[in-house]
C-alpha cells in the first residue's frame, strides 16, 4: 500500500478543547492526557518544556503533537515566570484559559495564543494508531501556505464565533494534521516511521493485534505467525518497517495502556499490572519508571493534583 492510500485510509479526529492565552513570562502546565496532544500556535513566541529535555522554540504558525501521558508544559518569553497555572480541559465547548501577567510599563501584553486539542488516528478498523507516537513532533509551519491559511480561518472563527464554528475549527485542524503528517513521511522522518509502515500489508495482522489488545501474551512467535512468516524474518522485517522491534513496541503499548488506566481508574497497581501484559508489579513499576521517571503511584498522584 502506498503512502498516498495510507492517508486516504487514516481516520483522525481533533477535539479543540481549549484556547490557551500566556502574558509575558508565563507558564502552563499541561494535565496529562489518555489522548495524544496537539497544540497549535496562532501568535507570539514561547517553548514547550518536558522533564528531561531541552526546551522546543515555538512561533506562530508552527503545530506540537504530544505522546499520550507525557507531562509537558508551555512557557512564553523565556526568564523568571510571573505567572503559572494548569489548563483544566472543558469537557463542554471551548474553554479559554487566560494567564494575566503585567509587563513592567504596567500594560499585559500577549506572549503566546496556543489552541489546544487532542488527536486520535485510526486504521482499517483499529483506533489507537496515534499510540505509535513515541517522541513529540514540533512541526514549523509559517512557511507553508496551506498551513497558514488554515491558521488564519481558524483566527477568524475564534475572534467572531458563528453557528458551525466548532465544527470549522476541527476541519481545519484536521487539514493541518494531516499535512503535517505528509510533510513528516516525505522527508522520511524517524517519529513518523510508523506511518509508512502501516502499508505493509504483511504486518498489519501483528500489529492491529498488538494496538487492540497490548496486554495480551503475544511473543514473536505468535506475532509472526499472524503475519504469517517465521519469527527470524517476522522480527527483521518489523525492525526494518518500524524501526524499533516488536516486543520493544509492545512494551511501549502496553506502558501508555498502563499510564491511560493510572488516569482513568482506581484501579490497584497489581491489577493493571496483570491487565497490561505485565508479569509482575515490581517489573512493570521499574519499566514505568524508566519510560515516565516516576512509579506508577507517583504518576497517580501527580496526573490527579494537575486535574484539582
Amino acid at each position: 500500500m502506498e503512502i498516498e492510500e495510507i492517508l486516504e485510509s487514516i481516520v483522525v479526529d481533533t477535539n479543540p478543547f481549549s484556547l490557551c492565552e500566556l502574558e509575558p513570562r508565563s507558564r502552563l502546565d499541561m494535565p496529562r492526557s489518555q489522548l495524544v496532544s496537539l497544540h497549535y500556535v496562532l501568535d507570539g513566541a514561547g517553548t514547550m518544556e518536558m522533564p528531561g529535555q531541552r526546551p522546543r522554540a515555538l512561533r506562530k504558525g508552527d503545530l506540537v503533537l504530544i505522546p499520550a501521558a507525557q507531562h509537558h508544559w508551555l512557557t512564553s518569553s523565556p526568564g523568571t515566570y510571573l505567572s503559572q497555572a494548569v489548563c483544566k480541559p472543558a469537557s463542554i465547548g471551548l474553554d479559554s484559559v487566560r494567564q494575566a501577567s503585567a509587563d513592567t510599563d504596567g500594560s499585559a501584553k500577549v506572549g503566546l495564543v496556543v489552541l489546544c486539542a487532542h488527536l486520535t488516528v485510526g486504521f482499517r478498523g483499529a483506533g489507537a494508531v496515534i499510540d505509535l507516537l513515541q517522541v513529540p513532533i514540533v512541526e514549523p509551519l509559517s512557511e507553508d501556505r496551506l498551513a497558514m491559511r488554515g491558521l488564519d480561518l481558524i483566527l477568524a472563527e475564534l475572534q467572531e464565533p458563528r453557528l458551525g464554528s466548532r465544527v470549522m475549527i476541527k476541519t481545519l485542524l484536521l487539514e493541518i494534521v494531516l499535512n503535517l503528517l505528509r510533510l513528516r513521511v516525505g522527508a522520511n522522518d524517524p517519529s513518523t516511521s510508523w506511518l509508512a509502515a502501516l502499508g505493509d500489508q504483511k504486518l498489519w495482522p501483528a500489529l492491529k493485534a498488538m494496538l487492540e489488545k497490548p496486554g495480551a501474551m503475544h511473543t514473536v512467535e505468535s506475532l509472526a505467525e499472524l503475519a504469517g512468516m517465521s519469527r527470524s524474518r517476522f522480527a527483521h522485517r518489523f525492525s526494518a518497517s518500524f524501526r524499533t522491534g516488536p516486543m520493544e513496541m509492545l512494551r511501549g503499548l502496553r506502558l501508555q495502556s498502563a499510564a491511560r488506566q493510572l488516569i482513568e481508574t482506581d484501579a490497584g497497581m497489581a491489577r493493571i499490572a496483570e491487565k497490561c501484559g505485565f508479569l509482575s508489579r515490581s517489573y512493570f513499576s521499574m519499566q514505568f519508571a524508566a519510560a515516565f521517571g516516576m512509579t506508577p503511584s507517583e504518576f497517580r498522584r501527580s496526573a490527579r493534583r494537575k486535574e484539582n
